[in-house]
Order: structure tokens, then C-alpha cells, then sequence
């Protein structure tokens, strides 16, 4: 898996980092195949893959320990826009810009995209590999046991709750509304549950121009009073699911496919490739008998707003703090982020393209049945927010989740203590409370 130096030692090499899940995994081939085009490109250069086995989600802090020093640290770098004014801040990037300028390709990549791996100090660290959009997945063998719409289109929160209860009182022995609500889960619980709901208020999470998070504000406590009725109600997953770390693959391999669960808030673009020829589940009836729908906001569309929520985050190649040939490591970001590579990664990993000619490609838009949705919600989709605190406040808003699905707190205490312990965190001046 790793390419060899060459005698003369690493000035002419490339080494390239990037999280391994396997080696038939997408990310790993096109790495491959990456580095196979880079050398007959660039006679006399190798390139020298780094796969880092990521099966425990710790690919984070292996690739901090190589970007510490000179001699470890990769040229480019394979990871998550989560962390990037955190990597930034700690010297780990090269910025962008200056190759970004003399690139003809950089036009083709989506507005948003552009924005997502922008840091605070106003430069691109990153370009965009791809990236995802969360929404609502229903089985519709469930709704029409339930005497509910098959072709379900729902316009608020109200909608989501009434479609639940029906469920419940009409199909038993299945889930009627499956929301992550736990620490166990992760951000699974911040980005698929607290935050779909949060982007449909009118507070959001953090403050881009004014540089805070927002802690209690009447938007937290909707969220967590829409989580509390979920749950009061039998609506939701029972307290052994909801802290089984295990029970999103679950979910997704064994309940939906088998009628189990009415309707999946948060399941994301990614999702279907669980189920697809040579997933890890194959389910040919999905596309019979999964829905999917965008999120609604709390009220429902006003005049000015879609009423439509998602969330997205997304992967990323970067340039290393240490490279000392930054050119030669932005060459093969290009050749990696093309089109013909860009295109086969957005169908082999449910990906939701982020340059505009693979977005409109038909190859892409028919290789899923739900790709023409997953790519008209990126219109309206928030990302994820990249601050280096980002997930010190993720773990306080699970808590949060967690706190009130348990009925250890009400809503309001939750929010209260959210506020608190994020001005413990950051301090008074980076958390701003909305009455």
C-alpha cells in the first residue's frame, strides 16, 4: 500500500496521508490511481502513500502527531474540513490561494463549496473532494400500514410528530421516529439530530460575523423540546438503541430494510451506498420502499425562506505546514480533484459533487435515484461549522441531547446548561444567549 523513495531520499518524493478503510475502499483507489498519474507526469518523482487504517475514527490525531514534525509530516493531507482552523492555527496548512489563482478548474467548483474550506483568517486551505446533505428517509411499507401518504411531503415539525403518532398507534412493534440523542453516538447525535433541527429555527449554531456560538437561545430549547416530546411519547428509539454506539449501522442494515423504522430523521446522502450492489448491505428494494424528503423548519416555508434544512460537511486535500515542494503537492490535488476522478468518486461513495460539470453530469444524476434531490439540497444546506472549538461544542450539545432524552432535564434546563458549560469552555465572550 505504501510507494518507495527513491535513493536520493525525500526531496523527491511526495507523501501523501489520507484515512484507510479498506483496501476496495474509494478513497484508497483513487489514491492509487492518483499517484500512478502523478508519476508518469513528473519523471523522477514518486509518490509515497501513507494509508492511515482509520476503523476507530482516529485518523484525527495520527495525522496530528505526523504534522508535528518535518521529517513525519505528509506533503498532502487527506481530511475532514472540521478541522481546519484548528490545523491551521497550528501551522499543519499551506494556504491555498496563490495556486487556486492560476487554476481554470477552481471556477467549475461550487460557491459553497469554496466557502467550506475557508479559515477564519480569510484563506482556502483546502480543495473539496465532496461532500453530503442530510434529509428525511421514510418506508413507505410502514406509512401505508399506517394509512399515511406514501408520497409524503412534510412542511414542519408538526408534520414529522403527527406522522409519528400515527405510527405508533397504528403499526406497533416498529420505531416511529428515529432520532440520535446520545454521547454514545457522537457527532451522529450533533450533525444527523441537534443540528437538523437547530438550522430549522430562527437561532442558528455560530456566529460567522461576530465570531460566537450560540448558547441559550429559544431556538436550543425548541430543538430540545422537539427531542423531549419524541421521546416523553414512545415515539423514538428505546434507551437500549439510543446508547448502543453500534445502533446507526444497525439501523441502516437490518432495521430499515426490514420494515422497522417509520421514519429516520437525519439520514444522509451517504446512506444508500450501505444498500446498493457491493455496499456493505445490499438492498435492492430500497428504491421501492424508501422515501426520501427534505427536512422541514419548525414552522414550515415563509416568504424569503424554502423551509428546507440540511447540513454538510466534507473531505478535503490540502497542502502540509512542512511540505517544502507545495507546488509539486498542489499538481496532485489537481490531478486528484478533476473531473473524471471527481465523478467516479461522487457515484462509487454516494457523494454529492462539488464541481459544477459533474454535479449536472447525467452519469451522476442517474447512478442514484436520490441524487437529483441530495443535489438540489446543497443549495440550501448549512456546513458544518470549522472553528477550532467546534468540537469541544459538539460534545456539550450532546450532553444537551442526551440530558433531556433521559429525562434528566427539561428542555429549558438543558439549554441553561448547555450556555453554562460552553462559558466554562470558551469563556463569556465567545458564547452569546438570545432571550
Amino acid at each position: 500500500m505504501t510507494g518507495c523513495a527513491t535513493a536520493s531520499g525525500r526531496e523527491r518524493s511526495l507523501r501523501v496521508a489520507y484515512p484507510f478503510w479498506g483496501a476496495d475502499d474509494i478513497v484508497h483507489r483513487q489514491m492509487k490511481d492518483t499517484a500512478a498519474a502523478y508519476e508518469k507526469a513528473v519523471p523522477g518523482r514518486r509518490v509515497e502513500l501513507v494509508p492511515i487504517p482509520d476503523q476507530q475514527g482516529n485518523f484525527a490525531t495520527k495525522i496530528e502527531l505526523m504534522q508535528r514534525s518535518a521529517p513525519s509530516a505528509p506533503d498532502v493531507v487527506f481530511q475532514d474540513t472540521v478541522m481546519t482552523n484548528a490545523d491551521v492555527q497550528a501551522g499543519y496548512l499551506q494556504p491555498l490561494d496563490r495556486h487556486l489563482g492560476r487554476w481554470r478548474d477552481w471556477e467549475q467548483f461550487d460557491a459553497t463549496a469554496r466557502s467550506a474550506t475557508r479559515a477564519d483568517d480569510g484563506h482556502v486551505y483546502g480543495v473539496l473532494t465532496g461532500t453530503d446533505v442530510r434529509a428525511v428517509f421514510y418506508d413507505k411499507r410502514v406509512f401505508a400500514k399506517a394509512g399515511l401518504p406514501t408520497a409524503w411531503t412534510p412542511r414542519s415539525w408538526a408534520d414529522l410528530l403527527h406522522a409519528a403518532r400515527t405510527i405508533r398507534r397504528r403499526v406497533p412493534g416498529v420505531v416511529p421516529l428515529n432520532i440520535y440523542a446520545t454521547k454514545a453516538l457522537g457527532e451522529a447525535t450533533t450533525t444527523q439530530g441537534l443540528l437538523m433541527l437547530l438550522y430549522g429555527t430562527r437561532d442558528g449554531f455560530y456566529d460567522a460575523r461576530n465570531r460566537t456560538w450560540t448558547g441559550d437561545t429559544p431556538g436550543l430549547r425548541e430543538t430540545l423540546a422537539f427531542v423531549d416530546t419524541v421521546f416523553r411519547e414512545g415515539l423514538g428509539p428505546t434507551p437500549q438503541m439510543s446508547f448502543n454506539p453500534t445502533v446507526r449501522d444497525k439501523i441502516v442494515s437490518e432495521m430499515l430494510p426490514a420494515g422497522e423504522v417509520g421514519i429516520a430523521l437525519g439520514e444522509g446522502s451517504w446512506t444508500p451506498k450501505t444498500w446498493i450492489k457491493g455496499g456493505s448491505a445490499p438492498w435492492p428494494g430500497w428504491t421501492e420502499h424508501i422515501g426520501v424528503v427534505a427536512m422541514p423548519t419548525r414552522t414550515g416555508p415563509v416568504p424569503g425562506d424554502s423551509g428546507r434544512v440540511s447540513l454538510s460537511g466534507g473531505w478535503m486535500l490540502s497542502i502540509g505546514g512542512h511540505s517544502a515542494v507545495p507546488d509539486e503537492a498542489f499538481r496532485f490535488i489537481t490531478l486528484a480533484t478533476g473531473r473524471r476522478r471527481a465523478l467516479q468518486y461522487a457515484i462509487e461513495n454516494a457523494q454529492i459533487p462539488v464541481r459544477q460539470d459533474v454535479l449536472s453530469d447525467r452519469a451522476y444524476l442517474d447512478s442514484l435515484p436520490t441524487n437529483a434531490l441530495f443535489a438540489d439540497l446543497l443549495r440550501t444546506t448549512s456546513f458544518r461549522p470549522t472553528q477550532a472549538a467546534y468540537l469541544m461544542v459538539s460534545s456539550r450539545a450532546q450532553i444537551a441531547m442526551e440530558d433531556v432524552m433521559t429525562g434528566h432535564a427539561t428542555p429549558a434546563e438543558a439549554a441553561r446548561a448547555y450556555a453554562s458549560g460552553l462559558r466554562d469552555d470558551l469563556g463569556d465572550g465567545q458564547v452569546k444567549d438570545r432571550d
